[in-house]
């Protein structure tokens, strides 16, 4: 039944970078933990995944989270791990939230002798320079608590400066319009995974205000929102 789990899949989900391609795994559910917020009481669920050597605790997204409740996501289901990012802690640790899965199978024992994955701390992971959003309980922009962009954007900034904001020979307004649009189409992918040729979907305020305080134009001039449909490109 072991070789029905992705063999490693553990240990390459909490050691990708934001750089690398989301790679789907195939894992087993062995605990669910419920979490109020202290802030907003609404309830945050975390989810402990086992590839049969390890298991690793992760953060559901709130549509996910759904389904814990509905009983449409329990104890022993095997998963498809679809998309899934890597998010800097508060305690200088990386952690992991699954955004998109799919329940593949089910088994009514753990799957293997699974240990915790202890990942190596790392010596710098987030971007000092980030710019964020305060947003205390349920955003009403995003209708999300935490906000997104205090969920997402540290990693998102911090890759766009690594791989775009390294041009000394570009003007700085050209830079960060290029650093605007690369962080739009990230968070896209981190929050809603491959969209497809062509297909854009509108961002919240919430993120589309943090994206250009990190990466503002000199003028305060933003093209904003255009549809596929209406594009050059």
């Amino acid at each position: 039944m072991s070789t029905v789990l992705t063999a490693g899949g553990i240990q390459k989900v909490v050691s990708m970078s934001m750089e690398d391609e989301v790679v789907p795994i195939t894992v087993q559910l062995i605990e669910i933990n419920v979490v109020p917020s202290t802030l907003s009481g609404e309830e945050h669920v975390t989810a402990t995944f086992s590839d049969g050597q390890h298991f690793y605790r992760m953060m559901l997204a709130k549509r996910l989270s759904s389904l814990v409740k509905l009983k449409e996501l329990r104890w022993g289901d095997i998963v498809t791990i679809h998309n899934y990012i890597m998010q800097p802690l508060s305690n200088d640790m990386l952690g992991c939230i699954c955004l998109d899965l799919l329940v593949v199978g089910h088994n009514d024992s753990v799957i293997g002798s699974p240990v915790e994955f202890v990942p190596p701390k790392p010596s710098c992971i987030a971007n000092s320079n980030f710019v964020g959003v305060t947003s205390e309980g349920l955003c009403s922009d995003c209708q999300q608590s935490p906000c997104d962009w205090s969920v997402f954007g540290p990693s998102v900034v911090q890759l766009v400066r690594d791989t775009h904001g390294n041009k000394p020979n570009v003007e700085k307004c050209l830079l960060n319009r290029s650093c605007r649009h690369a962080a739009y189409t990230t968070f896209a992918r981190v929050k809603f995974g491959y969209l497809g040729k062509g297909k854009r979907v509108p961002l919240p305020a919430c993120v589309v205000n943090g994206i250009r305080m990190n990466f503002p134009d000199e003028s305060n001039f933003y093209v904003g929102f255009i549809p596929a449909e209406q594009s050059d490109e």
